[in-house]
């Protein structure tokens, strides 16, 4: 389990870090194409305050939180509806729709008008849904475990999302 956690908080604390030095150097560092970063160090980077805010308000690792919505939307490339970092549904259907491969099917997916709009709504449906993913800590595998245990079902259907962002 401390690989597992070694893996998620590693892009945290590369965001947490490089930072300054980037903020520096105007963004990015000179003759390297893109800044020289990864996709996923420029989503840790961009989104680090926004998972410690959550992760502190749910008692979960940043780390953890920046894994599962890098895992969620391919590090910012395939997000559904606007500022929806975890993917979450629209269960009114009013949403934008996308298709679900693994329930095989259309679905309507939440927007919000900024990130923080997204990561209160978020916070609040893991403390609702998902009440045994709270207070997972630096435990990657007790956080997706409860993902995966909600009170109306799992926070996603791939069979290996535990696998998954446990290796994200």
């Amino acid at each position: 389990s401390s690989d597992l956690m070694a893996a998620c908080g590693s892009m945290f604390d590369f965001a947490q870090r490089s930072e300054p030095v980037l903020r520096m150097a105007g963004g990015g560092m000179p003759g390297y194409a893109g800044g020289g970063l990864t996709d996923k160090q420029k989503f840790a980077m961009q989104y680090k305050d926004l998972a410690e805010q959550v992760g502190k308000e749910l008692g979960v690792d940043p780390g953890i939180i920046i894994s599962q919505w890098g895992l969620e939307t391919a590090w910012g490339k395939k997000q559904v509806g606007q500022h929806n970092l975890g993917n979450i549904k629209d269960v009114t259907g009013k949403g934008p729709t996308a298709y679900d491969k693994m329930e095989k099917s259309k679905a309507s997916y939440k927007s919000y008008e900024t990130p923080e709009a997204f990561a209160a709504d978020y916070a609040d449906l893991i403390k609702r849904n998902f009440p045994k993913a709270v207070g997972a800590g630096s435990d990657v595998g007790a956080f997706s475990a409860g993902l995966q245990s909600g009170t109306k079902g799992a926070y996603a259907t791939d069979p290996n999302y535990r696998k998954s962002l446990a290796s994200t």
